[in-house]
């Protein structure tokens, strides 16, 4: 027994509980070190719990500011009622591994060594609202019909277990998941759960064992602060409160999203500043609180390197009818594309030209903008340098090297570069050089006139959507 602390008899723990009243010690608070409290061994709670005492009048054991002395094993019992353990210090753990509860349990306000509910189902809500669990806890393929709660309350990993988080939920199933102004000192693991309502982080100060300077390994060894890899969410994922003034969401690591689902997704993008977030196969109903573009600048930089974020965003864009939107996505899905190409490669330099072009056949106006520079060049060509053209009169009138009248000009560089212009305006003159300068212009004017034609198709191609790279 602790030292400053006062052991009730016996008979009175138990008969307060068998009468269904509540056990009382300090009202307001959990016992803190040296003050004189109220101790009740963890073993006469397990027997309370088990019947050993004899039934209950009603299905409930409340204590309220006292301190429990021991580890409170709990573990494959079968237990139809309330187990209200509020401010309580409890000097051990509890464990609730296999357990089975039809009722609610509440450790709020408590402070424990350890919480193993692994395994357990419990019918009603896992209340830990305010507490502190210095060495963790641990809700491996826990089952809860109703919440499992843990706002305000701060839980420390476990310092010899490298590969624990803080929290850990590894498939579990809960009807909603609270971490409002929680703190959670190692992170969350929280893969392959099942939430069928709402998953709630706004406040949430969550870092990674790394972070920290504790060893990471295995599961930990990416430095997640909150990690839901794989998790189904039925409702919405809330990062930030709807109150500006209220704490927001600060995380040190990562924020693992790969493959995780949700109705809805609110967060701002100031939350995620210097965060490192994985997105790839995370899909999601809606977006709120976040603006379109500042989503499309959080999966540039998102980890790993996948086309998935993208194509889901471009459709996801289209759905709600932001076309323009839409197109930048998929532009910058193949701009991250082009940059993973080596630098010096054919490859790059043919992704950089459709870029320049046609943007990947996104946007055909840029092609009909560079058939007008086709155009320009053509006719600036002629002006400066036509002489290799000659205008073959009708009748006995000299032949005229080159082209002078602007009109001309014009009219022969539309008719050569637009493959559909059909203005006969180049009929009447004939290619025929003299000398080597005017060889070269012919050359020039030729892979110009080429060029627009490769420039009118493509622009006619990305209208139809063949250019488009999908």
């Amino acid at each position: 027994m602790l030292r400053g602390m006062v052991a009730p008899p016996l008979p009175d723990v138990v008969a307060a509980v068998l009468a269904g009243r509540d056990y009382r010690g300090l009202e307001h608070r959990r016992p803190e070190d040296g003050e004189q409290a109220l101790v009740v061994p963890a073993v006469v709670l397990r027997d309370l719990v088990l019947g050993h005492y004899g039934p209950l009048p009603r299905p409930v054991i409340s204590l309220v500011g006292v301190l429990i002395d021991g580890d409170l094993d709990l573990s494959y019992c079968d237990w139809h009622g309330n187990l209200s353990l509020l401010r309580c210090r409890i000097r051990g753990s509890v464990n609730l591994a296999h357990a089975r509860v039809r009722g609610r349990v509440s450790l709020s306000g408590s402070s424990v060594r350890r919480i193993d509910v692994s395994n357990a189902t419990i019918d009603g809500p896992l209340l830990f609202v305010g507490g502190m669990a210095t060495e963790g806890l641990f809700g491996l393929a826990l089952t809860t019909t109703g919440s499992l709660n843990l706002g305000q309350a701060t839980v420390v990993a476990p310092v010899d277990k490298p590969n624990s988080c803080a929290v850990e939920l590894y498939r579990a199933k809960l009807g909603d998941l609270f971490l409002g102004d929680a703190t959670l000192r190692g992170g969350l693991y929280g893969n392959g759960m099942t939430v069928e309502r709402n998953v709630r982080l706004q406040g949430l100060q969550a870092c990674s064992r790394r972070s920290l300077g504790l060893e990471a390994a295995g599961d930990t060894a990416d430095g997640q602060s909150v990690s839901l890899t794989g998790a189904r969410i039925g409702g919405a994922i809330y990062c930030r409160w709807a109150e500006p003034d209220r704490q927001p969401m600060r995380l040190e690591g990562g924020l693992f999203l790969t493959r995780a689902s949700c109705a809805s997704l609110h967060v701002r993008a100031r939350d995620l500043d210097g965060v490192d977030v994985w997105l790839d196969g995370f899909t999601f109903g809606r977006l709120l609180m976040i603006a379109p573009e500042e989503w499309l600048a959080l999966i540039e930089r998102a980890s790993p390197e996948s086309n998935q974020p993208y194509v889901f965003y471009a459709a996801h864009c289209e759905a709600y009818g932001m076309t323009r939107l839409r197109r930048a996505v998929l532009v910058a899905m193949h701009d991250r594309t082009r940059e993973g190409l080596r630098r010096w490669s054919v490859d790059r330099a043919l992704w950089s030209a459709w870029r320049v072009v046609v943007r990947y056949g996104y946007s055909s106006a840029w092609a009909i903008g560079w058939l007008v520079v086709a155009v320009a060049l053509c006719a600036a060509v002629l002006a400066l340098a036509g002489g290799f053209l000659v205008h073959d009169p009708v009748g006995s009138a000299p032949a005229a090297r080159g082209i002078h009248e602007t009109g001309d000009i014009v009219a022969f560089a539309l008719d050569s570069v637009l493959p559909f212009a059909g203005l006969h305006a180049a009929d009447a003159w004939s290619a025929r050089p003299d000398g080597a300068g005017q060889i070269v212009t012919m050359v020039v004017f030729v892979i110009v006139k080429l060029a627009g034609w490769g420039l009118a198709a493509l622009g006619l191609a990305s209208v139809t959507g063949i250019a488009k790279r999908e």
